[in-house]
């Protein structure tokens, strides 16, 4: 870690995760999320050159809003590929959950994914669970 201190913090991750709903509602649904929170992670750790990275969810109307932010460079920074294999892959995945998600340098700094994914899962009939 080039002598210097990496720090996680993830917050608002314990409301609500046991009692429900879940994403997607279906187990193909969260290896998908899973698997875009890696990549995102992954990013960081490898291009970002971030000090702190925050992981924050929160319901807005049926969605799931999760952001992953980071202060590192950000798309703008030396070498940045902000639409590279890794966001390609992520976009990818969402669709395939219904997810949106959003790649963004905010004025304060640093790089943030924004995915929105819904709560509500049709079944076969078109009716919401």
């Amino acid at each position: 870690m080039c002598g210097q201190a990496r720090r996680t913090v993830l917050t608002d991750l314990r409301r609500g995760v046991a009692s429900g709903p879940h994403p997607g509602g279906t187990q193909p649904a969260l290896r998908q999320l899973q698997y875009i929170l890696f990549e995102a992670l992954s990013n960081v750790l490898q291009h970002a050159g971030a000090q702190e990275v925050t992981l924050r969810a929160r319901m807005e109307d049926e969605h799931l809003l999760l952001v992953l932010h980071d202060d590192g460079q950000g798309a703008n920074g030396p070498g940045a590929n902000p639409e590279g294999r890794g966001s390609q892959t992520m976009r990818s995945r969402a669709g395939t959950i219904g997810a949106g998600i959003e790649f963004v340098s905010p004025p304060q700094g640093g790089y943030e994914v924004r995915l929105k994914l819904p709560m509500a899962v049709a079944d076969e009939k078109g009716s919401h669970e």
